[in-house]
Order: C-alpha cells, then sequence, then structure tokens
C-alpha cells in the first residue's frame, strides 16, 4: 500500500488495537474497519492509494485507488461483507453429516456455559454416536470465546484422560474485580494485591454419548479467548489433528474483564484482572496462538477457492484421504 507492507502502513491502528496477538489485531481491524478508520483518519489525508495486491489464484496486481470519505465508506462497506467468516456470523451451534454419515461436522460459535446448552451439546453427540459417525470435525473458528466451563464440557465428550484448561491463575484483587465477584469478598483486606490459585489435571465425567473415533478441529485468527483455550485442551489432551491458521488468542494470557469509560471522552475503556497458565505451560505459550498441525494457505486452498467454505472443503478431502 503506497510502498509500504500493509501493516507498517495500518501501523497507527495496530498500535493502538487491543489485542494479544497480530494475527487477532488483524481480526479486530478486519471486523470492525470503520471504527479503525475513523479513528486513524489515516486515509483522509490522501487523495489515492497505490496498491500492490495477490490474489486468490496467485495473480499479481496493481491498481491506484481515490479514497473516500468515512461517511462513504460507512454507506457502502456493507455490501462487501462477505466470506466464509461474515457468512457464519448470526449462525447458531449446527450439526451437519457428510459421505452419508461417515463425516459429522459440529460448528461451535461461541462457548456459553448454560443448562441449555450443555442439553445441546449431550444431544449432539448422542446423534453422532446413534449415527455410527467415526471422524468429526468441530469448527471453533471465528469464536471469540465464553466460559472455559463449557469447553471442559465439550472436552470430557472426547477424552477420558484427566485434564485441565489452565495450570495457574492469578486475580488482581481490586474492587471492581470484587463487585464483579462476591466471592472475592473474603479478600477485602488483600486490595491490590495478586492471588495465585493452582489446578491440577481432574479426570472427566464420563459420557454416554462419548466419542471415541478421529476428531479433527478447525481454528483461525478470530478464535480467542475461552476458544484458544480449548484449542489448548485439545492440543495437550485429545490427540486430533487442528487445521487452520494460528488462534487468535495465547494458550497463557489475560481474560476476564472490567469495564468503564474514560471520565472526559466517555470512551469505553476495559481491562483484565486475570492472567491464566496454559495446561501444560509449554514453551512459547504467552508468546503465540496455538499452532495448527496442518497450517492452510492460499495454495493449499487454492483448489477450493470457488467452494463457499475452502478451510472446510480442504479439511474434508483431507479426512477422506486417509481413510474418512
Amino acid at each position: 500500500m503506497n510502498g509500504q507492507e500493509f501493516p507498517s502502513f495500518i501501523r497507527e491502528i495496530l498500535d493502538r488495537c487491543s489485542a494479544e496477538t497480530l494475527p487477532f489485531k488483524a481480526v479486530r481491524f478486519s471486523w470492525q474497519q470503520d471504527f479503525w478508520w475513523y479513528l486513524s483518519g489515516g486515509c483522509d489525508r490522501l487523495e489515492t492509494l497505490e496498491l500492490e495486491y495477490r490474489d486468490r489464484a496467485g495473480q499479481e496486481g496493481r491498481r491506484i485507488l481515490p479514497t473516500v470519505d468515512f461517511a462513504t465508506f460507512s454507506a457502502i462497506k456493507d455490501a462487501y461483507h462477505d466470506g466464509p467468516v461474515l457468512r457464519r456470523e448470526g449462525r447458531g451451534t449446527s450439526l451437519v453429516f457428510y459421505d452419508e454419515g461417515r463425516i459429522a461436522y459440529l460448528y461451535y460459535p461461541a462457548f456459553r456455559y448454560t443448562q441449555q446448552e450443555m442439553d445441546l451439546i449431550d444431544g449432539i453427540f448422542r446423534k453422532i454416536c446413534a449415527t455410527g459417525t467415526r471422524r468429526l470435525i468441530i469448527d471453533i473458528r471465528g469464536n471469540g470465546g465464553g466460559s472455559s466451563g463449557m469447553g471442559d464440557f465439550i472436552a470430557s465428550y472426547l477424552t477420558r484422560k484427566p485434564f485441565r484448561t489452565f495450570s495457574q491463575m492469578k486475580v488482581r484483587i481490586s474492587q471492581e474485580s470484587i463487585e464483579k465477584n462476591p466471592w472475592l469478598a473474603r479478600f477485602q483486606a488483600l486490595l491490590g494485591m495478586n492471588l495465585t490459585w493452582n489446578f491440577p489435571e481432574t479426570a472427566p465425567e464420563p459420557r454416554e454419548a462419548f466419542f471415541d473415533g478421529k476428531t479433527w478441529l478447525l481454528v483461525d485468527n478470530g478464535t480467542f479467548s475461552s476458544a484458544s483455550g480449548f484449542a489448548t485442551v485439545f492440543r495437550d489432551y485429545i490427540g486430533g489433528t487442528i487445521v487452520g491458521y494460528e488462534t487468535g488468542g495465547l494458550p497463557t494470557g489475560f481474560g476476564d474483564i472490567l469495564g468503564g469509560s474514560l471520565r472526559h471522552s466517555r470512551i469505553p475503556l476495559t481491562g483484565s484482572y486475570k492472567h491464566f497458565v496454559s495446561s501444560r505451560n509449554l514453551p512459547g505459550d504467552d508468546e503465540h496462538g496455538v499452532l495448527p498441525h496442518v497450517a492452510v494457505t492460499d495454495e493449499l486452498l487454492r483448489p477450493y477457492a470457488v467452494q463457499e467454505d475452502p478451510e472446510l472443503e480442504y479439511t474434508l478431502d483431507l479426512i477422506r484421504a486417509v481413510g474418512g
């Protein structure tokens, strides 16, 4: 973009975008372009942009584009909201069977730890078992997290081995964290201090609809928070194959936020008051997201470019190739 690598061109935005990894910064930018462009004002000072690009077919090109003001951009941007990630937005949990039931595909968009959600998941695994399916794809692309308890619940259908999502948790004791978590009131005298909890590996509750086939997990840069925690458990205990892109969230990182706003501008502000250490605290867990066993690339996905969901179609063929 104007002779710069794109991350350098939008450096003003990336430096102000709250995220632990560059991939998740990119996701937040791409999902909320109007906000970030408005905040940076970067294109308001330019009449044209010179763009060098490579399309999905691998063809390189160059174009000179006129810039538009913020109001115009906001008016037209919705017409270009396309692609698998954006089409998945708004979809609820769903189960689809492929190849006459030989492959099950579970799309899971958010970790909601409620009895209704647990009943839904139990019903899904019962249906998978009743169908006799031996190959399962769990899709948590774009899943921004929720409750790690729900991730533990799903994991209990996939492994009988003792596991833990986190090996350690540190909590900052403040008046705000006590208000959000009344059980912290017992530590009122420790305001301003960090308390540490260590967690053992625990055997999951036995499940009637336990799935003992082979499992693939689809992840991407939008897999964050408790969803990346589930991906970590999958990596460390379940033993399936992770396909896609590096997760946006770190296995070891911060979570649970407190919110407020700046006094004069009223700009909303959030901050974490908990720090979680990954299940096995592997080297790099506090530096990058969960890395897939099979990292998809433009080259791998090129034969599927015309498909609605290239990553899913590639994964289906990957499973078929190994006897799925």
